[in-house]
This record gives structure tokens, C-alpha cells and sequence, in this order.
């Protein structure tokens, strides 16, 4: 009898409550993105991430201030520990300690760091998530925050802007020295589930592209499964520069945990959602061209070269 009664609320349970969070998801295969929304329906609604950003269509919006990211140069008093997660990403998770909190950008409030993490492509042609006019990079890092109006990440996450993620394009070049003590621990987490505590602490500030001035803003989701439409994102214009040896580093992650097949963790990107309705905003002309690092240059050229002109006007009179 008892057994009877189970099988009969077993049918009648709603799908997306047997679909809870712990179902398991892959970048590729029969669990693939294009599977998430049956067993994550939020994942095939109209305001999913990524997407693309077509800077043609991009919105003009200087009255977006700048962000206040003081809290990024902290590093004593955190907490900090890497882990290679499920198999899809190497993040870096606040634990305890100090929180690091943002202000400014335009969010309404206080937002504190979660993590941050990583996606990334089998060649330096792609695995960023977002892209700039059709262009992928071949990586993008994630700083995921939530709002200080609730508890947690956990409480944060089904909430109207409970989230805000910071995004950061990769191109491949120098060798970057910010990455160095953050990639030598990366032996520790080869494969997924692997975790190790951060002995010496990751300044976020240090990882950061030196100009941060010129970013495009959007109402989007989580780029994985449940999909929550609830993230405020920001996409930084300059890229940050890493080697290529470096970004082999990540390329030597593996997917599998220990003793099962082995299988590279590669090509960990969601692929483009439409943008339907939604607006892309930038706080800056340079947002509406399709220039990279470069073109921050020259502006950043052309307001010394003004600041030394008024300067001299100044003096003379």
C-alpha cells in the first residue's frame, strides 16, 4: 500500500520540481545546451546570456558612473579556495574572511563577491561566452556578486537583480605575471571535484585590464543551468592579456574526476542567446565602435594631450 501511494505522487510531482538543480548538465552531448531547458525551463526563456554584442546597436548612456572596485586590492584578512568545478570550470570561491564588496556602475546598492571563474576555448580562435560583433576571444572571466540585501549567493540568485557579473575578454600575447601564482596551483585541481585552500591569496585587482572606464551593461541570466534571469552584467571594453603557455595551463584541466576516463576540460561556453527586446547600454562612445585595446589608447592619448592643452591655457593666463 505504501508502495502504491508513492508511485501515485511520484506521477503527479510538477517536472520542474523532479528537475531540481542537482540534474546533471554538459557543454556537449545528450545534456548539452540545447537539452538544458528541458530539464531547466528557465533556460529557453527571452532573456538568457550570452550574447552578442553589436556595438552598431549598442545604447549611449554616460550618466552610468564608474564603479568603485576599491575592495578588489584587498588580500589579507580573505578567504580563498580553487576548485575545478563539476568539470566545467576553475573558480575561485570567497569562503569566509573579509567580504569584498562593490559599489557604483550604476547598481542600485552593495553587491559582495562570490567567485570567480573561467571559460575558455580548445584554440585561441574562441571560448569566451559573450562576443563583439560576431567575434569570439578566447577566454572570459567571470566576478559574480550579490546583493548585500540578501543573506547569501543562494538566496540572491532567483531574485529580480539579485546578481551582478563582472565580464573580462582574453587575448592571447604577453605573458601576464598577475595570473602566475593563481595557474601554479592548478596541478592541485587537474580533475573535477579537486579542491585546494589558497595559501597565498589572488589580489583581484591584479588580475584586472589597467583601464576600466568603458564597459557595456545588459540584463541577462546565469550562462549555466538553472539559467536564472536575474544577473545585472557588465562587460569590460579592454581585454586582458595572457600567453599562451598560460592559457595551456587551463587547457590541462580535465573534466572527469580522478580514475574515470580521461577528458580535456575545453570549450566551456554557452552558446550566443538572442537578444530579443533587451537593450545593450555603454557608458562610453568608445562602446559603440568596434576597436579593442587599441582604441582605449587612443582616447586615453587624446584626454592627456586635452589635459596638457588646458594646463598650458591655465598658465598662460
Amino acid at each position: 500500500m505504501e508502495l502504491l501511494l508513492f508511485i501515485i505522487l511520484l506521477s503527479v510531482v510538477p517536472d520542474k520540481v523532479r528537475s531540481a538543480s542537482g540534474n546533471r548538465w554538459t557543454y556537449e552531448g545528450e545534456l548539452g545546451p540545447e537539452h538544458w531547458k528541458v530539464d531547466y525551463e528557465i533556460c529557453g526563456k527571452q532573456e538568457q546570456s550570452p550574447i552578442d554584442i553589436v556595438t552598431s546597436e549598442v545604447r549611449l548612456n554616460t550618466s552610468i558612473p564608474d564603479f568603485n572596485l576599491s575592495s578588489y586590492d584587498t588580500v589579507n584578512g580573505i578567504d580563498q579556495e580553487l576548485e575545478n568545478v563539476g568539470g566545467h570550470t576553475a573558480e575561485v570561491k570567497y569562503n569566509g574572511g573579509l567580504s569584498l564588496i562593490i559599489t557604483g556602475g550604476g547598481l542600485a546598492g552593495e553587491y559582495k563577491v562570490d567567485q570567480f571563474h573561467f571559460h575558455w576555448g580548445s584554440a585561441n580562435s574562441y571560448g569566451s561566452e559573450h562576443q563583439m560583433n560576431g567575434k569570439p576571444f578566447s577566454m572570459e572571466m567571470h566576478i559574480v556578486h550579490h546583493s548585500t540585501q540578501y543573506a547569501n549567493l543562494t538566496d540572491a540568485l532567483d531574485k529580480p537583480d539579485g546578481l551582478a557579473v563582472l565580464g573580462f575578454f582574453f587575448k592571447v600575447g604577453e605573458t601576464n605575471p598577475a595570473f602566475d601564482s593563481l595557474l601554479a596551483e592548478f596541478g592541485s585541481i587537474e580533475h573535477a571535484e579537486d579542491k585546494i585552500k589558497l595559501d597565498t591569496q589572488i589580489k583581484l585587482s591584479s588580475l584586472l585590464p589597467k583601464n576600466m572606464s568603458v564597459f557595456w551593461r545588459y540584463h541577462g541570466s546565469l550562462t549555466t543551468p538553472p539559467c536564472y534571469e536575474t544577473v545585472i552584467w557588465t562587460l569590460f571594453y579592454e581585454p586582458i592579456i595572457v600567453s599562451e603557455e598560460q592559457m595551456s595551463k587551463y587547457r590541462s584541466l580535465k573534466r572527469n574526476k580522478v580514475g574515470e576516463e580521461e577528458k580535456d576540460l575545453v570549450n566551456d561556453f554557452r552558446p550566443l542567446q538572442p537578444l530579443n527586446r533587451r537593450v545593450v547600454e555603454t557608458n562610453n562612445e568608445l562602446g559603440l565602435s568596434s576597436g579593442s585595446k587599441k582604441g582605449v589608447q587612443i582616447y586615453l592619448s587624446l584626454v592627456i594631450c586635452l589635459q596638457l592643452v588646458l594646463l598650458a591655457l591655465v598658465n598662460r593666463s
